[in-house]
């Protein structure tokens, strides 16, 4: 190996020996994915596959149930969540929306991806992130949900259109976390407004609508609500995990 071909190999070894990689979770060093420990990472497949998911509101029947079969009032066709918000999930979205770990929020969108499978997004025929308000992102840095997005469509050998500014929040809007579902409904009405540029491109499509967590499911209604207004066939709704 030549010297100029050696000098980014070393570089590599020395970043690691003085920085070694941390798992996220259990807080071990590891050599394996970047984020994750292999234990750790393994766990999280496992907890994937194994829940029981109701296929409309992918709420895990193992935990609660849901009533989907007799009382459906979302818009959007289905959601779809990998994993449900436990721990370790809590631990990793504090990371990403909290921790500056942008490229994680990315790593998560591609492990989902490839959990999943590409028949799930076979009738897809474009991407729309959630948006954050402009303060908020401008304080972040990034949109968590743009970034899973594009993780999604890094792992996918054919992926739709990702339409990163298809939605805009115009509207600042109080913290959800405190309301229930009839006042998260109120307080997102009108936050959204799809963007007349790309109007275009949703017409007649069937969008998978993508966001971090879905817990009530108010603010992918209100976004499900503005797109198919816009002209979308459907809305199909992604979320790294379901509350």
């Amino acid at each position: 190996m030549r010297a100029a071909e050696a000098l980014p190999h070393l570089l590599r070894n020395a970043a690691f020996f003085l920085y070694p990689p941390v798992c996220l979770l259990c807080s071990t060093m590891h050599q394996n994915y970047r984020w994750l420990c292999a234990s750790c990472l393994n766990t999280l497949r496992t907890s994937a596959k194994n829940r029981s998911a109701c296929p409309r509101c992918s709420i895990n029947k193992q935990h609660h149930l849901c009533a989907c079969e007799s009382a459906w009032d979302y818009d959007f066709e289905k959601i779809i969540a990998v994993w449900d918000f436990d721990d370790a999930l809590q631990k990793i979205m504090h990371e990403i929306k909290y921790q500056d770990k942008k490229s994680l929020a990315r790593s998560m969108g591609a492990l989902a991806a490839g959990m999943l499978g590409d028949s799930s997004f076979s009738s897809i025929q474009a991407i729309v992130p959630v948006p954050l308000f402009f303060l908020r992102l401008m304080k972040r840095g990034y949109n968590q949900s743009l970034q899973i997005a594009h993780g999604l469509t890094s792992a996918l050998p054919n992926p739709p259109p990702l339409l990163a500014s298809a939605l805009r929040r115009v509207r600042h809007t109080r913290t959800q976390t405190k309301l229930d579902k009839a006042q998260r409904g109120k307080n997102l009405h009108n936050a959204f407004q799809v963007s007349q540029k790309l109007k275009p491109q949703l017409k007649a499509k069937h969008v998978l609508l993508v966001d971090d967590v879905i817990t009530t499911g108010a603010t992918t209604s209100e976004c499900t609500r503005v797109l198919l207004q816009a002209g979308c066939s459907k809305v199909t709704v992604f979320s790294l995990a379901r509350a």
